[in-house]
């Protein structure tokens, strides 16, 4: 049985950067997760996290704790696509397979509905099967699929789209 976790979605405020920002660089320096293959400066973090209007992201705090942030953020920039967002969701190591991700994903689906957005669209690395998972377990389906576009530590990487009208 899953114990039970307090989670709450707070705007991100200046507060949550700097442990945000370490939970990106993690994945950074880590992972094929993220395309960046060097750390992001902490003015560059705040930009990932683009906080404007119509835009929303969230931290995500389990039991009190900053575990991660979920968003959504602009698409593409030509005036058509307003109707549709990018979302994305990170979690501190440790956090995945509770169930926060779909929360967070839930969570996030609810906002940008409210923000006038009809379509979110997420950009997976095709080696990242937790996202990949996470995304169709929340009934987004996979719309396209870029071989060897990205490369990071000497491998070449897919990207896998996937979207949900919600």
């Amino acid at each position: 049985m899953r114990r039970k976790f307090d989670i709450e979605f707070k705007r991100i405020e200046e507060e949550h950067i700097d442990k945000l920002h370490e939970i990106y660089n993690y994945y950074v320096e880590n992972t094929t997760v993220t395309y960046h293959i060097g750390a992001v400066s902490r003015s560059n973090f705040k930009k990932i996290v683009n906080i404007d209007a119509p835009y929303e992201s969230y931290a995500i705090i389990v039991d009190k704790e900053v575990c991660g942030y979920v968003l959504f953020n602009k698409w593409k920039s030509r005036q058509a696509f307003d109707r549709s967002a990018e979302v994305t969701v990170y979690l501190s190591e440790g956090y995945d397979g509770r169930g926060i991700g779909s929360r967070a994903v839930r969570f996030i689906e609810e906002r940008a509905k409210k923000a006038g957005i009809c379509t979110l669209v997420s950009l997976i690395c095709g080696e990242n099967m937790a996202s990949i998972k996470l995304f169709e377990k929340n009934d987004y389906i996979k719309c396209a699929h870029f071989k060897n576009v990205g490369e990071k530590f000497g491998r070449l990487l897919d990207l896998v789209c996937y979207e949900k009208e919600i």
